[in-house]
This record gives structure tokens, sequence and C-alpha cells, in this order.
């Protein structure tokens, strides 16, 4: 068992010898560990405006290994990301591609190139920010920022609120113009609808002020064609299909990039794609050090062994059994079959993870760790995927906790080591005595949900247990 320094409190499910589980609310809400940075990650290199968080891709995948109950499955609850400095909307000619499996917002488009596709010549092709050095030469996708007009087409007002652009007629015109590539809505700048042009901006820009007097609305001159992205694009799909890899990437003209799904970004993955160095192909993914490696469910670890894991389950919960009646009223309630495995309550007691996964994306419980006051699990996302699908499972991991492993206090029990997120207010179970004492037990009375975590989702009104 895993020993940490953090302290933060657990979860709400507790079976006693004299009565049974409380099945309270299971309704999904954001698992802040499992799934959401990959899936976070993933929406955010596909720039898909509708799905964006606040540095969001600052953040990548850093906090679990790719996998950590913190990696994938965001997409569980589809928390909706808002990035200040991205569009709300993009409504030009980017080329989206979503893995398979998952899904996202339509982006809508409007034809802006006769341009026979084909590489762009180097000199026409600027690339991205490097925000960290990868090998062969490739760069990191920088934030996701989108290219800005001349300083001196803003003004201060008008500020929109609501959608209250005059977007349609704006994107009539835009369709019918030279070299339009793609729209935008800028947050960044008051949420003006920004134009994207590989040439003529200034033109256009004096046009857009005689048209739309008073509008917010800018022509941006962006420094390639889509179809020359596109073009970039379908040689990375190529590189992708010949790897048997799904094809993950976007065209994102607003960015000034295309974008791609490099998985772990070590040598291995990225040297079929070394020759896009020094061109506008950036790259997201796991950092070799956060990634999880495949491998089956481990039987135990230090201070810890498994019980059993279940498919099904209430999900975002935790329990406690410290008596032999409260085990066989958790096996009970929690619905399992055959006969429960022995555990010495001298020495140990049983903890119970109801953790979720996404149905392509299946879980793996790594470790029991420790940390003052609080127990939790380490939860991955094996395999490092980019996404997970959109729905929720349950899965219940049973354990046996050596009493010398935990803390010497009353402690707290939740699923990972971040505070639970609104919405899941029994994800944290309370124990208000010490169990680390050979032989101890808790009552009824003292285990049970936070108190806190329940006002804060249901006001003062507690639910019935």
């Amino acid at each position: 068992m895993s020993r940490s320094r953090g302290a933060v409190f657990g979860s709400g499910f507790a079976a006693s010898d004299a009565g049974g589980a409380d099945h309270v609310a299971d309704g999904l809400r954001t698992f802040g560990r499992l799934g959401q940075r990959p899936i976070n990650a993933f929406l955010c290199w596909l720039s898909i405006p509708d799905w964006r968080e606040p540095g969001c891709t600052q953040r990548r995948l850093s906090s679990m290994r790719t996998g950590k109950f913190g990696v994938v499955a965001a997409v569980l609850f589809a928390a909706a990301c808002g990035a200040d400095t991205a569009p709300d909307d993009a409504l030009g000619a980017a080329t989206t591609e979503a893995q398979p499996g998952t899904t996202s917002p339509t982006v809508a488009t409007i034809p802006a190139s006769t341009t026979e596709p084909g590489r762009a010549p180097e000199s026409s092709i600027e690339p991205p920010e490097d925000l960290g050095s990868l090998p062969f030469g490739l760069t990191r996708c920088g934030p996701v920022t989108p290219i800005p007009a001349d300083p001196d087409f803003y003004r201060d007002h008008p500020v929109y609120f609501g959608g209250d652009q005059p977007l349609d007629e704006v994107r009539v015109w835009a369709a019918d113009q030279p070299a339009f590539e793609q729209l935008w809505i800028d947050q960044a700048h008051n949420g003006w609808l920004a134009l994207g042009f590989s040439e003529g901006a200034a033109e256009r820009q004096a046009e857009l002020e005689q048209l739309f007097p008073g509008a917010g609305v800018v022509a941006v001159e962006i420094p390639y064609t889509t179809a020359d992205l596109d073009a970039l694009l379908a040689e990375v799909f190529a590189i992708q299909a010949a790897m048997g890899n799904d094809r993950g990437g976007s065209a994102q003209p607003w960015l000034g990039r295309v974008s791609v799904w490099g998985g772990v970004l070590d040598a291995e993955s990225l040297e079929p794609f070394a020759e896009f160095a020094g061109t506008p192909v950036c790259f997201e993914g796991i950092d070799p050090e956060d990634a999880v490696a495949d491998g089956p469910q481990p039987e135990g670890g230090e201070g810890w062994r498994l019980l059993t894991v279940n498919r099904g389950g209430p999900t975002y919960r935790t329990g406690v059994a410290t008596t032999q009646g409260q085990y066989d009223a958790l096996w009970s309630d929690l619905e399992l079959t055959g006969t429960p495995p022995t555990v010495d309550f001298d020495s140990e007691i049983v903890i119970w993870f109801g953790a979720v996964y996404g149905s392509n994306c299946p879980i793996r419980l790594d470790d029991v760790v420790t940390a003052p006051g609080l127990v939790h699990g380490d939860f991955v996302v094996p395999g490092n995927p980019p996404a997970c699908n959109d729905d929720a499972n349950g899965e219940s991991y049973l354990v046996a906790v050596e009493r010398s492993a935990l803390p010497t206090e009353p402690f707290a029990i939740q699923l990972g080591p971040e505070d639970p997120p609104g919405g899941a207010p029994l994800e944290r179970t309370l124990i208000a005595v010490d169990l680390s004492t050979p032989g101890s037990s808790a009552l009824d009375g003292q285990i049970g949900p936070d108190p806190a975590r329940l006002d804060e989702s249901f006001g003062s009104a507690v639910p019935n247990r």
C-alpha cells in the first residue's frame, strides 16, 4: 500500500450488521479522475470549441499517468470546456476527424477553396510554437489561441452575449469571398466574429465595415489555406493507417496548424511522422513518464489484496466493512455471487470502491494509497487511449486492507486523491474511529457520507439512509 502526504476526505456508503447498503443516487457526473484528462486532451487537441476548458492544452495528461482516475472518462459526463482564449464556434472549412466510437459536436463547414490539395511549399507554412522538445524536431501543439486580426480592426464595443452576433448574414457574405477559409467566434475579443482569409484580409475588412457598420466583425489574415492543411492531414492519416492506428487529427486554420494525436510521445511512436518537422503539424499526446502500460489487474500490493472485481454496481461510491456481518451485508447489497473470500477482521478491513469506466476503456486498480486521514484507490486506464465512449458503467472493487497500513486516526475513503466534484455526494465515506487497532470496528453511526458534500448537493435536506 502506497503512502501519500496530501490529505483529502472521502465517500459515502456503509453496510452494517443490522441493515443493507444505502443505494442513494448513482447518477452520472464528471469523474474528475477516471478519464477526464485523456478525454479533455483528446477534445482539446481536436480543438472542438464546444468542448474546451480553461488551460486544457496545458494540463494535458500529466495528472494521472494517462490512465489514473483523472485521465480517461471525462466524456462519461461531457465536461464542457470554454476557454477564454478560444472560439466558441468554428464555422469555416476546417476538417475534423474524431476518434471512432466517440462523440463530438458537429462542426459546420463552408467550402473555402477550389485549390487542388497538395503539400504546401515549406516556405509558406510556419510551424506552431514548440512547447516542448519532441523527438525528430517535432513540435507539441501550443495553447488553443486563435490567430488575431490586425489590432487596429478591434473596438471596445459591441460586446456579444448569448449568440447575438450577426452570424448568418456574415457567413452568407463570407462564403462568396475569395480566399475565405473559416469563420469563428473569438471570445478573447468580446465574442466578435472572425473571418479567416488566406489573402486580402485588409481589403475584406474595409468591405465588412461598409456592409456591417457597428458590428463586431474582423477579417483575419491566416498563413495558409484549408486545402494546404487538409493535404498535410491526409498525409498524417495515411501514416496512421499504415501503422494500423485509428485516424486522429484535425486541420485548424483558425489556429494555424494541423493537430495530431500522437499517443505516447516517444521516439518509437513519433518516428513515422519525422517528415513533418518544420511544418505546421503539431502533436498532442502523453509524455512517456505518464504512460500506463497494458497488463492484468494486480492481485494486491503492499498492505492490501484484491478480493473481487465485478462489472456493475453503483458508481461514484465507496464503502467499508469492519466486521464479518458488515462484510456479508455489503456483499449481498452489491449483488455479488459466490462465497465471499475469507477476511481476517482482526488484522484487516474491507473497502469497496464503486468505480466507473467507459465501455471501450476498461480500468485497473493499481494500488490502494493511504495519506493522512485518507485511503483512496489508484485507478488507471491501461493502453493510453485518446478517448472513451460517452457512457458510464459501474465496476465494483472489494479489497482487504491491512489495519497496520491504515491511518492511525479517523479517516475518509474515496476513489482517488482529489476532492470529489459536485454531483457525487456519496463518493466520500467518513469513518469516525481509528481502525488501525487489531480487531477494532466501526458502528453504523460511525460510518457514513460526508455531511458537507450532502449539503452541497442537496442543500440542507440530507437524504434518508
